[in-house]
């Protein structure tokens, strides 16, 4: 890869055609990447109408789609399995078109929690709680889940 200075002068050994549209590659994916870190926005919001998970849903699930939640690892990384209603599978969708194994332990609705400090037995209980909970106990749940 040359150096930006090289390129500006023209002393280097690639054709400018090849050079520039890899240095502005790569330039924008450091702008991706130095955003991406310094991103504050929570990853997975949970409130009373259901869960959303920002990196890899577009919308919340609502609580009374899931049925079931369980907590998986897989080389070293922390997931929640949740287990929805069948009939709701094609309500979901997901910013990735990427299919993961129901054999490795994925479901329909995969939280990843490899990013975020919780404890995820906490966490997964909380799910199924809030799941099988009417509206008015998932406030109360929700507010000793803060506490």
């Amino acid at each position: 890869m040359p150096s930006l200075y090289a390129l500006i002068t023209g002393k280097l050994n690639m054709p400018p055609i090849i050079a520039w549209p890899a240095v502005c590659f790569f330039g924008v994916g450091m702008l991706y990447g130095i955003f991406n870190l310094l991103d504050r926005r929570p990853q997975i919001i949970i409130n009373t109408v259901g869960i959303f998970d920002r990196m890899a849903y577009t919308d919340f699930i609502n609580w009374s789609l899931i049925e079931n939640a369980y907590v998986f690892h897989i080389s070293k990384q922390t997931f929640i399995g949740i287990v929805i209603d069948q009939s709701a599978t094609d309500l979901i969708r997901k910013k990735s078109s990427l299919k993961a194994s129901k054999h490795l332990g994925f479901q329909e609705i995969t939280l990843k929690l490899s990013t975020i400090k919780i404890d995820e037995t906490r966490l997964k209980d909380f799910i199924v709680a809030m799941s099988k909970a009417d509206p008015v106990k998932q406030t109360k749940l929700i507010e000793q889940y803060n506490a």
